[in-house]
């Protein structure tokens, strides 16, 4: 014979639990307040103030980061690196060749208006980048590529 299922009464062997009494929180004495009626004039002055002294801020800080950035420089040594390519090279080694940060090769990329493309999957695969048809043929006309380095028809 096997015994499936098996029922005990504990309720003997436990204890009710001892009801607590909640603590009474002492009352605070109510202190003085520090808020008082401003004029309005005054405020709208004070907040005039911060709004220049911010804007005079965020002004000097956008100018410390446009002089320090210098896309122009990118995007010619990206074309530079380009001239020694055939076809199209990916942005991650073009970074690697350049020595340049990401974000240096994708503003100068984005902003010398070079052709990116796509190849594959759109998360999978990397962005390539060659010379614009207009960038080949100024260096073909100034004889530094052939047109055929660059993919281009006559």
């Amino acid at each position: 014979m096997v015994r499936q299922a098996m029922a005990v009464d504990l309720s003997d062997l436990m204890e009710l639990a001892r009801s607590r009494q909640q603590r009474a929180k002492p009352i605070a004495k109510p202190k003085e307040s520090i808020a008082a009626p401003v004029d309005k004039a005054a405020v709208l002055a004070m907040v005039d103030q911060l709004e220049a002294e911010d804007e005079a801020a965020q002004k000097q800080s956008i100018l410390v980061i446009a002089h320090s950035e210098d896309v122009a420089s990118w995007t010619a040594a990206i074309l530079e690196w380009l001239q020694t390519t055939l076809l199209s090279v990916s942005i991650a080694e073009l970074s690697d060749s350049l020595e340049m940060p990401w974000i240096e090769v994708w503003l100068g990329v984005l902003f010398g208006g070079f052709q990116l493309e796509q190849r594959g999957t759109f998360y999978e695969s990397p962005i390539w980048v060659k010379c614009s048809d207009d960038q080949a043929m100024t260096l073909r006309q100034d004889g530094q590529l052939e047109a055929g380095k660059l993919g281009l028809a006559e």
